[in-house]
């Protein structure tokens, strides 16, 4: 039937999945207390606890659906899959936080918490041209995650009330509503959230978004002809990340290009508060979550393998050159430091590299 009415539809599968899984993927003997030799005391060593016993976790749990289409077209040059997926997850065996005063800042446990994951996987597959000489195939895919904190009990009272927001996304980003630059004082100014006439925390933060991925993928192309090949492989990733707070002097590292247009002087307009030491004074690095979004040309090859023929008569096996690149460019926001950096200029980007190649046996 679908031959007949579909002529142009090689493949067809609706495909879907239910079940339950476990996950156990923590170090061995969490459930004891152990301890570890400290600081020589009278010539004996002291010993100190290393971890707070817990016999009361088991493993975490998952409730996964899936349901996915894959089609073919063109004798199968063009392949697209399509899937959506739903995964619910409870009892996460976590380092759950407790006060130092303890004498610990987490011991393992099983997360309270209920959270679902939700999302879409495109993927399109296709042999764009296939001919003696020449062959080109490309693939794309793209994923729209999505996540949220279903249930957490007691979360206002918990170690984690100021890091979760019920039903929304786990990396939910709180910290005070910027308003602007005081024109005549430099100061950076927020609202006041609560009225009580005093800018402080946590009183006045609001959710400013979301740090998780919105999308990610990928696009990868192999090219050859004749005797050349060519592969390249881009990524890209729609986000937020917290901004960059400027330095503005004393501390020893770089700060970004848009410093320079801070606030100078009574009368200036403009977001950059004005070069101070005190970071506390203007509170801005919590005011800011920021476009992350960026392309980055993750691999590309390119390669010449010496005909059989030809290499044979010099007395070669095989003889091939080839030229490596891997992060050779990043298409972002260039006033910034690299998205993959969460807006630290400390951390090292990705590095680029580019390798030159001979390869050649007798």
């Amino acid at each position: 039937m679908f031959k007949n009415n579909l002529p142009f539809l090689s493949f067809g599968k609706l495909r879907g999945s239910i079940g339950t899984t476990g996950n156990d993927q923590i170090s061995d003997y969490q459930y004891l207390a152990s301890y570890g030799t400290s600081n020589v005391y009278d010539g004996i060593a002291s010993l100190i606890p290393n971890r707070i016993a817990n016999s009361g976790y088991s493993w975490e749990t998952t409730h996964k659906q899936e349901l996915a289409l894959e089609l073919g077209f063109l004798s199968n040059r063009l392949m697209f899959t399509g899937a959506w997926y739903r995964h619910v997850s409870s009892n996460q065996l976590i380092a759950y936080k407790i006060p130092y005063l303890t004498g610990f800042s987490t011991y393992q446990a099983n997360s309270p918490a209920t959270i679902q994951n939700t999302g879409f996987e495109l993927d399109l597959n296709a042999r764009i041209l296939d001919s003696k000489q020449f062959h080109w195939r490309s693939s794309i895919n793209f994923t729209l995650p999505k996540n949220k904190l279903v249930s957490f009990p007691n979360l206002a009272g918990s170690s984690y009330a100021f890091n979760y927001v019920m039903g929304q996304d786990l990396s939910v980003y709180r910290g005070l509503h910027f308003l602007g630059v005081n024109p005549q004082t430099g100061l950076a100014t927020f609202e006041d959230v609560n009225h009580d006439g005093v800018i402080s925390t946590p009183g006045d933060l609001v959710v400013l978004g979301k740090t998780s991925p919105e999308l990610f993928g990928g696009w990868t192309n192999d090219l050859s002809w004749e005797s050349f090949d060519l592969s390249f492989s881009w990524e890209f990733v729609k986000r937020n990340y917290p901004g960059y707070q400027p330095l503005l002097g004393g501390y020893p590292q770089n700060d970004p290009s848009f410093v320079t247009q801070r606030w100078e002087k009574p009368g200036d307009v403009t977001n950059i508060p004005r070069a101070s030491i005190d970071l506390s004074s203007s509170q801005y690095n919590s005011s800011q979550l920021l476009n992350a979004n960026y392309a980055r040309l993750k691999n590309a090859a390119l390669s010449y393998t010496l005909p059989v023929a030809v290499a044979e008569k010099i007395r070669l096996k095989t003889f091939k050159i080839y030229l490596n690149a891997e992060n050779l460019f990043v298409i972002a926001n260039k006033d910034r430091f690299d998205p993959e950096l969460s807006g630290n200029s400390i951390g090292i980007p990705p590095l680029k590299t580019i390798v030159l190649g001979l390869k050649a046996s007798f």
